[in-house]
C-alpha cells in the first residue's frame, strides 16, 4: 500500500516518472525501512501506520493521539 501511494505522490505531485520512483523505492526506501524501522518497531511507545486510504482526518486522529501521550508524558516528568 505505501509503495503504491508513494508512485502516486512522486508522479503527480513531484513530477517523477513511475521508473525513477521504483528505482528509488527498491534501492533506498525498502532497503532502509528492513535495516532500520522494521527490527525496531517493537520497541517503539507508538507507532503510526498511515495505511488506510480514508483521509486526513484519519491520520490528524492518530497525531491526536500522540500529542496526547506526549504531553501526558511531559505531565509526568513535570510532576515527579
Amino acid at each position: 500500500m505505501r509503495f503504491a501511494r508513494r508512485i502516486r505522490r512522486d508522479v503527480l505531485t513531484r513530477g517523477r516518472t513511475i521508473e525513477t520512483v521504483i528505482d528509488t523505492y527498491l534501492k533506498f526506501v525498502e532497503p532502509s525501512y528492513e535495516k532500520y524501522i522494521a527490527p525496531n518497531e517493537s520497541l517503539a511507545d507508538i507507532t503510526v501506520h498511515n495505511d488506510t486510504n480514508d483521509g486526513d482526518h484519519v491520520l490528524q486522529s492518530k497525531i491526536n493521539i500522540i500529542d496526547a501521550y506526549i504531553e501526558q508524558h511531559l505531565n509526568d516528568v513535570k510532576n515527579k
